[in-house]
Order: structure tokens, then C-alpha cells, then sequence
């Protein structure tokens, strides 16, 4: 009772189209108020907070037109409820203000509706956004991420490609202009790209270890060799004996010795692509908190990886998900 409102409009009932327009106003009216209206149809605590609004009705030709302007102040939502959360996350500002938009159109024949039935139905659609996609409710700057919630690596590593850089560097802008909202980073693999990339890599690895083990073991076998010949002709000398024009055999056990080897097969397990799922998470975790500067509580980490195997789909890559602070910090 304590709260004024303003309230004012014209008719003209002599106009063939019957038109106008009714206009109220009224600012900082506590929330509680509409704790009956509210409860059942919108994830929001009515237990304290206020609601201004800037209620536009217009009529005409048998239509009615409602735009208005609905601003809620430090207004929260119900716990657990996530796409509440995350739409006031995104779009509240920093003095507390969460406004909205609510415009609909119904025929003056039709069972008329009230405004908290309207920006009830306006929040739930917002919300709705928030389920699709969080990004939907951003401004057109963050409109290109929408399905590339990702970084992409170079195939079988943890380097980034030029392209996940560019991600990553694209999501920390997001958060600085939504400081509400956090990230969850999930490592991914892909068990065909990553798995054969892996694989050549320690295949050339393996390659390179044979060939200066047997460069090594070659010029070890020549150096026996000469040293056993040598050996051979002291004692034929000592004794006496020259030597009979045969060469002297080698030994096999000398053969045996610095005998060639062959490379050891490569094989790509679950645990070494686990690895490095896990390995691209931490990565990124640590490009955003310490390259990007973002509070470590605005980056979290998720316990789960996945092992990719859709080809129309890659997998390597980290995968991101966009939460509250408070869900993100929980992870």
C-alpha cells in the first residue's frame, strides 16, 4: 500500500478499429506480493526482492498488444533449479537488476490474461533458452560459439590447434563480460585420430631408439671383433704358430652379443588415451586461470572424459560447458 503506481490511457470507442491503450506503472514493489501468483509457474525465491514494471497495452481491430519492461531486484532462484540460475546469472547486472521483456498479442474475443501470467510465461521462455544453449541468451558478440563449445588439438598431443587457441581466447572474453557464469572443461580423445597419431608418434620414437641401438651395437661388434682377431694372432704368435692363412671365426656368443634388433610393436590402450583426455583438461584449465587471468573458481574440472569414436565428430579436442560460479566451483 505503501508504494505508488501511476496509471493512465485513452479509448476512442468511436474509431472503427476501437482503439486504446492503457499504460501502468510502478516501481520497487516487494516480490513477495506475488509469492501465490509466482510459485507455481517460475523457478525464482519470492521471498524477498522487488519487481518495478512498465506495463504498455494497446488495443485495436480486435487485438490486444501488451509490451512491457519487468525488472526483478535482488531476486534469486530456487535452489537446484539450474536453467533459472544460469538465466539470471546471465543476465543480471551488476547493481542486481535482472530486466525482461514481455510482449504478447491476443484476441480481445479470448480469455484475457494478467501480467504476472505474461512475464511468468516470458521468464519461462528465457529459461527455456538457457536449456538449449546459455549462449542464446548472450549478446550477438558471444552469437558464433553456439555449437563450437570446444578447443581443438593437434591430433595425438597437448598442443593447441591455431583454432583452439582462438576458442579459448573467445570463451575468456565471454567470461569477462559475464562474470556470473563459469566454465566446466571436459577432456575428450578421439580413439581413431588421437589413437593413430599416438601411435606413428611412439612408432618413430621406437624407430630412432632401434637405429642408435644398433649403430651402437654394430660399432660395439666391430670393436670385438678386431680385439678378439687381435687376440687371436698375440696368442698364434706367443705359441709359435703362425698363422695359417684361414680367417679365424668369430664367435657366435660374440654375434650373439650385439646381435640386431628389431622394433617392439606399439599398441595405443584405453589408459594412455584416458591420459591424455585428462592431460588436454588440465592444459586448458591452466591457459584459462594463468595466460587469460580468469579466477581459478570460474574454471572447473570435470571428473568425467570422453573417448570419442564418431567419426563426423572429432574428438580431439576439450569439451566446454557453461555454468554458474557456484556449479562450476562445485565441479
Amino acid at each position: 500500500d505503501s508504494v505508488p503506481f501511476t496509471l493512465n490511457g485513452s479509448l476512442n470507442p468511436f474509431h472503427p478499429a476501437r482503439r486504446g491503450n492503457i499504460k501502468f506503472v510502478i516501481n520497487d514493489f516487494p516480490l513477495t506480493s506475488f509469492t501465490d501468483q509466482l510459485k507455481k509457474q517460475v523457478d525464482i525465491n519470492t521471498t524477498h526482492g522487488d519487481i518495478s514494471v512498465v506495463d504498455n497495452l494497446t488495443w485495436g481491430n480486435g487485438i490486444a498488444n501488451r509490451n512491457s519492461d519487468v525488472v526483478f531486484t535482488d531476486v534469486e532462484p530456487l535452489p537446484n533449479k539450474t536453467d533459472a540460475a544460469m538465466t539470471m546469472a546471465l543476465l543480471t547486472r551488476e547493481n542486481g537488476q535482472f530486466p525482461f521483456k514481455v510482449a504478447t498479442q491476443l484476441s480481445l474475443k479470448s480469455m484475457p490474461t494478467s501480467l504476472v501470467t505474461d512475464a511468468s510465461n516470458a521468464f519461462k521462455k528465457l529459461t527455456l533458452k538457457a536449456a538449449v544453449s546459455p549462449l542464446l541468451l548472450t549478446n550477438e558478440d558471444f552469437a558464433g560459439l553456439i555449437g563450437q563449445e570446444y578447443a581443438e588439438f593437434e591430433p595425438g598431443t597437448i598442443l593447441l590447434t591455431g583454432k583452439g587457441q582462438e576458442s579459448l581466447a573467445r570463451f575468456s572474453k565471454l567470461l569477462q563480460a559475464y562474470q556470473a557464469i563459469g566454465i566446466t572443461i571436459t577432456g575428450s580423445v578421439d580413439s581413431t585420430i588421437d589413437a593413430e597419431a599416438m601411435k606413428k608418434h611412439l612408432e618413430d620414437v621406437e624407430f630412432q631408439r632401434v637405429e642408435a641401438e644398433n649403430s651402437r651395437r654394430k660399432d660395439a661388434l666391430q670393436k670385438a671383433t678386431e680385439e678378439y682377431l687381435a687376440q687371436t694372432a698375440e696368442k698364434q704368435k706367443s705359441s709359435g704358430k703362425g698363422a695359417n692363412g684361414a680367417e679365424p671365426k668369430i664367435p657366435k656368443e660374440i654375434s650373439r652379443r650385439y646381435a640386431l634388433i628389431k622394433p617392439e610393436k606399439v599398441v595405443i590402450d584405453k589408459t594412455m588415451l584416458q591420459d591424455l583426455a585428462k592431460e588436454r583438461a588440465r592444459v586448458a584449465e591452466e591457459l584459462f586461470t594463468q595466460s587469460l587471468a580468469l579466477a581459478p573458481e570460474r574454471i572447473g574440472l570435470d571428473k568425467k572424459i570422453v573417448i570419442n569414436s564418431d567419426q563426423e565428430a572429432p574428438g580431439n579436442r576439450v569439451l566446454f560447458t557453461l555454468g554458474t560460479v557456484e556449479k562450476t566451483h562445485e565441479k
